[in-house]
């Protein structure tokens, strides 16, 4: 049986009597069921009219979507978004996931369902074909499948939340996941061209290190990449700390977002630690005296302030060496792939040789490096000469 609004009253205000001991206010509004924090009043009478407002709101939000910018009605939409805002205050996800988050259910919230605002109805308003029929074409229009796939992951966790707090029978949204997008993904280039060769007559044309030390040494960053495989995030904070030059170990264990801001590896397998080749680390003892011996703590591929490089400046300088060599344009994140496949070639044949590239690469598990890079292990021809070698791979 449903209890009266008066009932949820009693429920969630109390006295505190330590509080009132000490002169401080001492009515307490327990608002944590509600996806609240809890207040202080003087009096209960100020608690009680604070409460029955909180239990009159969640009525409210009990029916309809409502939306979750300012101005909008709170509703079910408000209440899962300040779940996923708790996940970030407590490091569960990161700040461009929240803000991600953010933005996909602004779009649902203003989706029109015939002639209503879907923040305008009510949960159980919401069909299956309602979101066949308005939702699925207006989050297709203009995007690829990974695109959509990646709004439809934000969407199909609202509605467990939904099924969860009983606004859903079942899950609207992840019975009618969009199969395909509304425009073709873009086509990846193949890694077939990304040889040794490729590789390095795409450094060749790459700016040489420069006199002035602040420079940054993109032929070195650009090679850096491709024989370390890091995410271009990872890449743009690495710091001379991070780096062993006797041992010849990289320590990963951070990363910047497009947003400027640091965060820990996207997973528990990105904190990772292994060996670069012989040749890459001689060159960047090289770039470390060319800049003066810098702090420890500076980062390696930096402006002339000090600060890291911005994604687009990374992906701009790889596209113009690319053109001027007359070579099909690659990614930033190809030379990611192009370390991956080299490894793979180098060591598939041997013990634990896909768990190696596995950690190396920071996935989560030897299936995702499979599934990648599962063309290259078919095509493997044995005894290459120089697969028990990784300098000798590279370089």
């Amino acid at each position: 049986m449903k209890k009266s609004n008066t009932e949820l009253v009693n429920e969630i205000v109390k006295a505190i009597p330590s509080r009132k001991a000490k002169g401080e206010a001492h009515w307490c509004i327990d608002g944590r069921s509600y996806g609240k924090g809890r207040k202080f009043k003087k009096t209960k009478s100020e608690a009680i009219k604070e409460a029955e407002r909180m239990v009159a709101t969640s009525e409210t939000e009990d029916k309809i979507f409502g939306g979750i910018s300012d101005g909008d009605n709170p509703g079910v939409l408000q209440l899962y978004f300040r779940t996923k805002e708790l996940d970030f205050n407590n490091g569960f996800i990161r700040q461009q996931q929240l803000q991600d988050i953010r933005r996909f259910i602004t779009i649902l919230s203003n989706i029109r369902i015939g002639n209503v605002l879907l923040k305008s109805m009510e949960t159980n308003e919401l069909t299956a074909v309602n979101v066949n029929r308005y939702i699925v074409p207006v989050i297709q229009k203009g995007r690829s499948l990974k695109t959509v796939s990646n709004y439809w992951s934000t969407y199909t966790e609202l509605g467990t939340f939904c099924v969860k707090n009983g606004y859903f029978l079942t899950n609207l949204f992840s019975a009618t996941k969009p199969k395909k997008g509304g425009m073709p993904s873009k086509e990846k280039p193949k890694l077939d061209h990304l040889n040794k060769d490729v590789m390095n007559t795409i450094f060749d044309f790459l700016p040489a290190p420069s006199e002035y030390y602040k420079r940054c040494n993109w032929r070195l960053a650009v090679m850096f990449g491709a024989q370390s495989g890091l995410r271009q995030g990872e890449q743009r904070i690495i710091t001379w700390n991070d780096i062993a030059f006797d041992t010849k170990l990289l320590d990963v264990h951070k990363g910047i977002d497009r947003y400027g801001m640091t965060n820990k590896p996207k997973s528990s397998a990105g904190n990772r630690t292994f060996k670069l080749n012989p040749t890459l680390i001689k060159l960047l003892q090289e770039e470390y005296i060319r800049q003066g011996r810098p702090n420890k703590s500076d980062y390696i591929f930096c402006r002339l302030d000090g600060s890291p490089i911005s994604s687009n400046t990374y992906l701009k300088k790889v596209k113009r060496a690319c053109k001027e060599a007359g070579l099909p344009v690659i990614r930033w994140h190809d030379l990611r792939h192009y370390y991956g496949s080299v490894l793979l070639e180098t060591y598939s044949s041997t013990p634990g040789g896909e768990w190696r590239i596995t950690r190396n690469m920071g996935h989560s598990n030897i299936k995702v490096t499979s599934t990648i890079y599962g063309h290259v292990i078919n095509n493997q021809v044995g005894n290459k000469k120089d697969d028990d070698t990784l300098d000798r791979a590279f370089n």
